[in-house]
């Protein structure tokens, strides 16, 4: 390998230097938009703006080091300024501010047109949905320009969601002015540990929340003007050309595609839907979900492969760029226009038209300058995983592959064209084995930030499919867009590419099978950040064994940051996690090294599938082997079928009554043959056993073992619980009780149970009668922590007991429809914490 010449050297100097100026430059705009989410800028924008003036201005004055803090500082500013001014300044005629004095579930009418934006994902209803309420619904976004009060009609800017019923005759079409009346929900502020905080996306695009309303009050408004016709043309030619694409790509009909055309249409469209949810899931296991357009890999593949084309059939020189950037442009049309298709058509246009100017661009820089532009467009994707894959693992293979000392494409060999043909392929295979492993290396800390999940085999899987993944990419692109025209020609090629389609898929799910995916927890982000920079640092780094150094210690700051999360409340001897699933519970119980799992359950569907799996691995929990079902409603088990085999469920304990009641039920049925297919054991416990859990002592007090099945109703059949934990204070206790109600009390009381507690679950989601409130007293608890909707928030019956806990400091009531999920700390000091996730908290002493 020879030396590089002065000339070559000096080159690379102003290159890196150039780089790091801008990659300064754009850490500030992103530092100061950070600063600015999700909550809004402490200073006004107009302040901030003048003192970025200032910074400006006395850069020019100061010497060089302190110049360029300045200079950083007013673009810091600057952003931070934009992003309040983008966020938090809404306009007069905001829709979300004319509708904040409206009660929950007034009833609106308002005026728009019908968006394209995509509904949000529809996903395969889980086995027990069909048994909860207000499930079947199907959605569409609606601009507002118009919103009709008692007061007449109002000008208004905003977005709602209409849902309507799932059978409705026919949802507006893309385009159409429609008058719609119906139930409005306001937007909500996350609930749980791992939601995904949408405050910011939503306030910047003005999204004021969801009207429940029925197809038949929604009635067409058409503006009959020449542009708004012309609008519908456009709009409904898009859709149509949706349509057809995903038709020609998945086959018809639809809902009975093969996998191969389902991974297919996963693949080029990057689409959420019920038919490839299981897709998803399939690649996100492998460690391998940017193939299916989180990252924005498909649109790089088809720039690649539309190049490739362009310059085998024909010496276009710059044009070929120019139109590969207009196929890409068309692509964006025709696909549903989310987040990450977007974002990825932006920079693959940007670094295609720099390719077609003709002049020598530097792809990392232009690569930096577009990150910025996104992140003051669109500042909440930030915080989003597919951003930060986006720019941060694009720039680790630019970098490595333009300024690593160790990378195989630093060679310079000028007769590598004479080499024999092997040599060149052993050396593309090295390349891309390096650029799977870089790329794995750099993404690693994320993922765990994110997903709390690592795949070792993924650069591996990574390598293998990539190939196979990017053909069939390519294939189904060419299948698409010759579809539009000549449905049976494109048709027959996606039948073709969905065959790749399926050795893809294939090659997935034998990654997935070899159990190397590792749940290890969630990881702060600070240290997820520091290992991703010292990643980058090995990057050019000079020699192997400090490349191996670096690389060593970014994983151990990432194991550290694991264990950091994985210990929050590992000095708790016993931790008590009520989700907020509205009307059920959920309740996540940790001492040690035991996890416990107390009912799993909603009305609403998505508890199983997300709420319970995010939470868990939050709280540095994600494998739950042992679950405790109190009885038989279903809003008590429904979530279960879902969140089993994500937190490796092995057991479930419930009373003999319950489980006689779940054989004798349909939606019973359903649990116990969805729990029987995945390997969950049943066990059943009456009053008098023990449950263990780690430190922790569980006495079951309710139901007894004598008690006939139909006495009682299901709820007052409810397993009680009592559990005990010791601390250097003395036992410290928690009551968990289910849905109680008058009988079962009447009978704990007669039969002497031991009642007291410092922790209470209130019976029966907090539902007041004489007798709760006597069982309260009884129990005389430090914490009450209540799950249930809006239904049951502040009960007037309840009105004096909440104004005596709020009086006391040392004491807390806390309630999941108010305050989301309720934590309750019980330290091996003895001392009792309790906070809720939205911000509301109390103590109580030892």
């Amino acid at each position: 390998m020879s030396r590089p010449t002065e000339t070559q050297q000096r080159r690379r100097r102003v290159r890196r230097d150039a780089r790091l100026r801008v990659a300064c430059v754009v850490t500030a705009v992103i530092a100061g938009i950070a600063a600015a989410l999700p909550t809004g800028f402490a200073l006004d924008p107009l302040i901030a703006l003048g003192v970025a003036a200032i910074a400006a201005v006395s850069a020019s004055f100061l010497p060089v080091t302190a110049a360029r803090v300045a200079a950083l500082a007013a673009v810091g500013l600057l952003a931070a300024a934009v992003t309040d001014l983008r966020l938090d300044r809404a306009p007069p005629n905001d829709l979300s501010s004319q509708l904040a004095d409206v009660h929950d579930d007034a009833i609106v009418t308002v005026r728009g047109r019908v968006t394209p934006n995509p509904a949000p994902p529809a996903f395969e209803p889980g086995p027990l949905d069909g048994f909860l309420f207000g499930t079947q619904t199907q959605s569409f976004e609606l601009a507002a320009d118009g919103l009709v009060t008692d007061r007449g009609d109002r000008s208004s800017r905003g977005r709602l969601r209409i849902t309507v019923e799932l059978d409705a005759d026919r949802l507006p079409a893309v385009g159409e002015r429609i008058e719609a009346t119906g139930r409005y929900v306001p937007r909500s502020e996350p609930a749980n540990p791992g939601q995904r905080d949408l405050g910011a996306q939503q306030r910047g695009r003005r999204f004021a929340g969801t009207l429940a309303s029925s197809s038949d009050l929604i009635t067409p408004r058409p503006t009959d003007t020449a542009a708004s016709r012309a609008g519908r043309r456009v709009a409904g030619f898009i859709e149509m050309a949706r349509e057809r694409v995903r038709g020609t790509l998945l086959g018809e009909p639809v809902e009975s595609a093969a996998p191969g055309r389902v991974a297919l249409a996963a693949l080029v469209l990057g689409e959420r839907s019920a038919e490839l949810d299981e897709t998803r899931t399939a690649f996100a296991e492998s460690g391998v979900a940017h193939l299916l357009a989180l990252s924005g890999f498909h649109l790089a593949a088809l720039a690649w492969a539309a190049l490739g084309v362009l310059r085998l059939t024909a010496d276009l020189g710059r044009a070929a760029p120019l139109i590969t950037a207009a196929l890409i442009a068309g692509y964006l049309l025709i696909v549903p226009a989310n987040a990450p298709i977007v974002r990825a058509g932006i920079v693959t246009i940007t670094l295609l038209l720099a390719d077609a100017s003709g002049r020598r661009y530097d792809a990392l820089t232009l690569l930096l300058w577009t990150a910025a532009g996104i992140a003051l467009w669109r500042p909440w994707e930030i915080l989003t995983l597919g951003y930060q894959l986006t720019f941060l693992v694009t720039a680790a293979l630019i970098v490595w592959a333009t300024s690593s000392p160790l990378a195989v494409s630093a060679e310079r060999d000028s007769d590598h064209a004479a080499r024999p043909l092997w040599l060149q392929l052993a050396r593309s295979l090295r390349r891309a084995s390096e650029a799977c492993v870089v790329a794995w290396l750099v993404a690693a800390s994320l993922v765990v930030l994110h997903i709390g999940a690592l795949n070792p085999l993924a650069p591996l899987t990574a390598l293998v499919v990539t190939p196979i993944a990017g053909a069939a990419t390519a294939a189904g692109f060419a299948a698409g867009l010759i579809g539009l025209a000549l449905p049976t020609l494109g048709d027959a090629i996606a039948s073709i590419a969905g065959s790749a389609g399926a050795v893809t898929l294939t090659t997935v799910d034998l990654a997935g099978s070899l159990g190397t995916r590792a749940s290890v927890g969630s990881i702060g982000l600070p240290l997820a950040a520091t290992a991703t920079l010292v990643m980058f640092t090995a990057l050019v780094a000079r020699r192997w064994s400090q490349a191996v150094s670096l690389v060593a210690l970014a994983a151990l700051v990432t194991l550290l940051g694991v264990a950091v999360e994985h210990g929050r409340g590992e000095r708790a001897s016993l931790r008590m996690d009520m989700l907020a699933v509205g009307d059920g519970t959920s309740v996540l119980l940790r001492s040690g090294n035991d996890r416990l799992l107390w009912d799993c359950g909603s009305l609403r569907p998505g508890v199983g599938r997300w709420i319970v799996p995010r939470a868990a691995r939050e709280f540095g929990s994600p494998v739950i082997t042992t679950a405790v079902l109190t009885h038989a409603n279903v809003d008590h088990f429904a979530g279960l079928p879902q969140a089993a085999p994500q937190i490796g469920l092995e057991r479930l304990i419930c009373s003999p009554h319950t489980l006689a009641a779940l054989r004798a039920s349909s939606s019973g049925r359903v649990l116990l043959d969805e729990l029987d297919a995945i390997g969950v054991e049943i066990e059943t416990v009456v009053a008098g056993d023990l449950i263990t859990l780690g430190d922790a002592r569980g006495d079951v007090l309710w139901p007894p073992a004598d008690l006939p099945s139909r006495t009682l109703a299901a709820n007052d059949r409810s397993l009680v619980v009592r559990f005990e934990v010791p601390t250097s204070a003395g036992v410290r206790t928690v009551l968990m009780t289910g849905d109680i109600q008058q009988a079962a009390m009447a009978n704990l009381f007669a039969r002497g149970a031991k009642l007291e507690a410092d922790v209470l679950e209130l019976p029966h989601h907090g539902s007041y009668h004489a007798a709760a409130d006597a069982f309260v007293d009884a129990v005389s608890p430090r914490v009450v922590a209540q799950s249930t909707g809006p239904r049951r928030l502040d009960l007037p019956g309840w009105r004096d007991d909440i104004e005596a806990f709020d009086g006391d400091a040392s004491r807390a009531w806390l309630v999941t429809a108010r305050d989301g999920a309720v934590t309750v700390d019980i330290d091996r000091d003895g001392s009792i914490r309790a906070r809720g996730y939205r911000g509301r908290s109390g103590g109580a002493a030892r």
